[in-house]
């Protein structure tokens, strides 16, 4: 951007022939003076002013005072970097012009050419987005208790964190008190942060700045900086890579390794392979993604993978056979992670029928019944306390 504002704005002559002297240093002291005039005035006055506000104010005053300054163009006759170009460009358009009928042959022959690999690219030609953290969801078979999925989230989370790359895993099981994501229980999600590569000390370094304020110490910063990398606190594990001077002696190698290292960070699918081996566990599903990307495609096609077969009939018995000899084919097929068929049917239901005759003698109706049971099974809140601005309900329930 700078470079084009640069080619309109920069010209031998900053002003118009007779523009009094008075006036053209208002205008040098307005635009150059002004940006970090006006600056210092408002940190001084007390205005909350962002860091990189005297920043931008210097990179405004530099531009202004490359604008007025007066250069001296060179025509292209004489511009060496306009000269070595011209100089291939007149023989090569010569020659095309010459041959026209030949060029545009050419040319429409490598677009004919180029119509086969474009329509294997398929719909999408997007590589995928390292999002930095990773989704672990897996899928249990229906009809899980809630006690055993809270076992397994915590079984689960545990073993992820104790990988070296991975800081912090937060598991959820179950849905909220909400409409918009019925996540039955089968269906855990635990949100895998990965630390940086590379972790190092920071070590603070005093300069006689340090307790100015941020709007004003930052240019500083840039020179004198008041932080610096110490030692290497933390790194991801490392995998070799065989070279042709692998097996050469340390000091003939060295030279060669600043441009071909035998050794590499784990790469996020690698990452994701050695935590798929590390958690098996029976009737458990594991599928591995990202956060962002993973909530793009449950809304746009409902399913949670990359890859998924929709199935669709009247009869839910048919759809879960079909489903099942689906799932054991997709299972073998190379590069194939995991594969889950979604069940539909088989779910766990407990139903009360209540006596109305009998419950009738004792002056009871069909909502006390429910209320019973319903506090017996699931609780039923009874009171709340307020402390401060902070609301805690009180729950009813059998153990």
């Amino acid at each position: 951007v700078v470079p084009v504002l640069l080619i309109f704005f920069i010209k031998e002559n900053s002003f118009r022939e007779g523009t009094p002297k008075r006036q053209k240093v208002l205008i040098w002291l307005l635009c150059v003076v002004g940006p970090p005039a006006l600056v210092c005035i408002g940190g001084a006055m007390g205005l909350n002013l962002p860091s990189f506000s005297l920043v931008f104010a210097l990179f405004v005053s530099a531009f202004a005072l490359a604008c007025l300054v007066p250069q001296k163009i060179l025509p292209e006759s004489r511009n060496p970097l306009s000269r070595f170009f011209i100089r291939y460009y007149r023989p090569s358009i010569t020659l095309v012009l010459k041959w026209l009928k030949s060029t545009t042959l050419i040319a429409v022959l490598v677009l004919g050419i180029s119509y086969f690999p474009a329509a294997r690219l398929g719909s999408e030609f997007m590589p995928p987005l390292n999002e930095g953290d990773l989704l672990y969801m897996p899928t249990t078979l229906p009809g899980i208790s809630i006690t055993k999925a809270k076992e397994l989230l915590q079984q689960t989370d545990k073993i992820i964190q104790s990988f070296p790359e991975v800081q912090h895993t937060l598991g959820k099981i179950g849905r909220a008190e909400t409409a918009t994501d019925p996540a039955p229980l089968s269906m855990i999600e635990t949100t895998i942060t990965l630390r940086p590569k590379i972790e190092y000390e920071i070590i603070q370094v005093a300069r006689f700045f340090s307790s100015w304020p941020d709007w004003l110490k930052k240019p500083l910063t840039l020179i004198w900086p008041e932080e610096k990398k110490g030692e290497i606190i933390h790194q991801w594990r490392t995998r070799k890579i065989h070279r042709f001077f692998s097996s050469w002696p340390a000091w003939l190698k060295r030279p060669f390794t600043w441009i071909w290292p035998e050794e590499r960070y784990l790469t996020i699918d690698e990452l994701a392979d050695d935590l798929n081996q590390a958690i098996q566990f029976p009737g458990l599903t594991n599928a591995w993604t990202m956060p962002i990307k993973t909530r793009i495609d449950m809304l746009s096609t409902g399913i949670k993978t990359p890859v998924g077969i929709k199935l669709m009939g009247p009869d839910l018995d048919v759809l879960s056979k079909l489903g099942a000899e689906i799932e054991a084919v997709v299972r073998d097929i190379p590069g194939t992670l995991s594969a889950y068929s979604e069940r539909v049917t088989g779910g766990n239901y407990l139903d009360f029928h209540i006596d109305r005759k009998q419950i009738a003698r004792y002056g009871l109706t069909i909502g006390d019944i429910q209320e019973v049971i319903m506090t017996a099974i699931g609780g039923s809140n009874i009171t709340y306390t307020v402390e401060g601005l902070e609301l805690y309900l009180s729950s009813l329930g059998n153990n």
